[in-house]
């Protein structure tokens, strides 16, 4: 299903992008709430506040490069396990896939210096709204306003009148608890809140790919879900052995594209899994423990599962 947030209709004011994406969650949450755990705000920054993004409206530059303390998008994660990113400041088109935004917009983290490299703070829709207030001084230096601001009331919470650092500033732990992550990790990340708070998941059987066998079932599915999600995280120089009795295959429908993507591209063979809500640790995984199916088909590597059982039910 897809989202019906149009351009024209969104509440939009220059240089408040944290605002516009604000009222589209708001949006969302109002005409469309069966998909709002499906929506993130994501902000853009670094430590030198200093982040290039291409293909920008208020840019003079035929590329539309221009130079951000922090910008803030929208993104929706759909039924296809893609992306559209939401972005009302962009040249590109409204709604646009993640993958022409990374190419024509973030471009690659590997090519810029260390002081411009982008990190990413992504933020459930849900848990943005119910969150985020920002009483707007950012935008006032000298008694006056450096831009124009909206013309509706500031946003407020009952906790707070003015967060709006808490977001923009990326440091590993801080206030509004939550995790910060390299452009590698950003579709990873989104993707993981989404998929596993689509219940339905859970209740499917672990397969081979090829003959379809039956692996196992996992039956305490709490183990994977308590935390709301999980994201992979590099772990250097593991050397832990993952053949014990809780190790759960899971199906290739159930395992995320960027896993495998991940591993191709940074040679990464192990590291653990953690929930991006209270960094507690859910388990590990390692690409070279796989075991195969009676029909020497490969299946999908093990995952460990470091405070819960599961049992593996022969087919």
């Amino acid at each position: 299903m897809s989202l019906s947030l149009v351009f024209e209709e969104c509440i939009y004011t220059s240089c408040y992008c944290e605002e516009n994406v604000w009222h589209m969650c708001k949006y969302v949450k109002e005409n469309q709430p069966e998909l709002l755990n499906k929506c993130f705000a994501v902000f853009i920054s670094n430590e030198k506040q200093t982040i290039p993004l291409w293909s920008q409206k208020q840019s003079p530059d035929k590329e539309g490069l221009v130079i951000w303390d922090y910008h803030v998008i929208f993104i929706y994660c759909t039924q296809e396990n893609c992306f559209d990113v939401y972005d009302l400041d962009t040249r590109l088109s409204f709604p646009c896939s993640f993958e022409e935004y990374k190419t024509k917009t973030l471009g690659n983290d590997q090519n810029l210096q260390t002081q411009f490299q982008r990190y990413f703070r992504v933020i459930p829709a849900e848990q943005y709204l119910t969150t985020f207030a920002s009483d707007r001084t950012h935008m006032i230096k000298d008694g006056k306003w450096l831009k124009p601001p909206p013309n509706y009331p500031a946003i407020f919470t009952a906790l707070s009148q003015n967060n709006l650092n808490d977001f923009i500033i990326l440091v590993k732990f801080d206030k509004i608890n939550i995790k910060i992550y390299s452009l590698l990790y950003l579709a990873a990340c989104a993707f993981s809140y989404a998929y596993l708070a689509d219940e339905k998941m859970s209740e499917t059987h672990v397969r081979c790919r090829k003959c379809r066998t039956k692996l196992i079932l996992p039956e305490e599915k709490d183990c994977i879900t308590t935390c709301h999600g999980s994201i992979i995280s590099q772990e250097e120089n593991s050397s832990e052995c993952l053949l014990d009795k809780s190790i759960l295959y899971v199906k290739d429908e159930k395992l995320p594209a960027w896993l495998e993507t991940l591993v191709q591209t940074s040679s990464w063979t192990k590291g653990k899994i953690v929930c991006p809500s209270c960094d507690a640790r859910l388990g590990t995984f390692d690409f070279l423990s796989g075991q195969k199916c009676q029909c020497q088909h490969h299946v999908l590597p093990p995952v460990r599962l470091t405070s819960s059982k599961v049992d593996l039910l022969k087919s």
